[in-house]
């Protein structure tokens, strides 16, 4: 390792584990080309032996190394920068966050979607709604719970839209197609296409993967109605669309509550998170 590599960066370093720790001291040995990066307050893998301190230690355990604060936060408004900074030392704020403890999941989820209805109600746009959980087996109560209520929803998962298999295979269907008949009309054709994948207009009973798929395909379906009213007028021309937004991962964006976990939500932004 040591003669392969020259330079190490490690991220997420408030999380490295004892065993971790040593591997990366082996890999290290008297180097100095090193980087670390972490925030003790974001530590959350003690139950498996994590520590902070090998973080908030480096300095003094590896002589000559320079300690950089980042200090700014550039995405979350200063009322959510001054809560979490309460939080961390335990002070009351003068707006206090709700809590509420439930007896069981499907409670849990129930008083979820009904709070939901609450925000939507106030004219909060189902698109700027967001449900986050720890793992994706938690998703399972508030599908059924949005579902009971007839509360549009979008599962996201971590693997990017246009890498989805429902999505190249209709989008592979697409190109074909507008090669062969460049003027077709372009919504009929698609929903054709969408429809061989396995779509339809109404949900599917379903949930996990089964509603995932439904998703991207509706997603497919609803961008296209969108570009078609903007002046799309041919295949070909919804292809290329289609093709330069696949080349920057440009996303459509339903109209659903999304349900994601922490890990898939970075980087994204919602008015109103559960």
């Amino acid at each position: 390792i040591r003669a392969r590599y020259r330079h190490f960066v490690v991220d997420e370093y408030q999380d490295v584990s004892p065993l971790q720790h040593r591997l990366l001291e082996l890999w290290f040995g008297d180097r100095n080309d090193v980087c670390v990066v972490g925030d003790p307050h974001q530590a959350i893998h003690s139950y498996a032996g994590a520590r902070a301190d090998y973080l908030l230690d480096f300095v003094a355990d590896h002589p000559g190394a320079k300690r950089i604060d980042l200090v700014r936060n550039y995405r979350s408004t200063p009322e959510i920068v001054q809560l979490a900074n309460e939080v961390l030392v335990n002070r009351m704020t003068p707006e206090e966050p709700i809590y509420q403890a439930l007896g069981d999941d499907a409670s849990e989820a129930s008083a979820v979607a009904m709070w939901i209805e609450s925000r939507h109600a106030a004219g909060i746009p189902w698109s700027e709604i967001a449900v986050w959980y720890r793992i994706n087996a938690q998703a399972a109560q508030l599908e059924t719970a949005l579902a009971e209520r007839s509360i549009p929803y979008l599962v996201k998962g971590s693997e990017r839209f246009y890498d989805r298999g429902e999505v190249r295979r209709s989008l592979d269907a697409l190109a074909r197609l507008a090669a062969d008949e460049p003027g077709a009309d372009p919504l009929r054709a698609f929903d054709r296409i969408l429809a061989a994948q396995g779509w339809s207009a109404i949900a599917p009973d379903g949930e996990g993967d089964v509603r995932q798929r439904w998703e991207s395909l509706q997603a497919l379906h609803d961008l296209t109605v969108s570009v078609v009213d903007d002046g799309t007028r041919t295949l070909e021309e919804l292809a290329a669309v289609f093709s330069r937004r696949a080349a920057t991962q440009e996303a459509p964006v339903g109209d659903g509550v999304t349900l994601a976990t922490l890990h898939a939500s970075k980087g994204l932004e919602w008015d109103v998170v559960a």
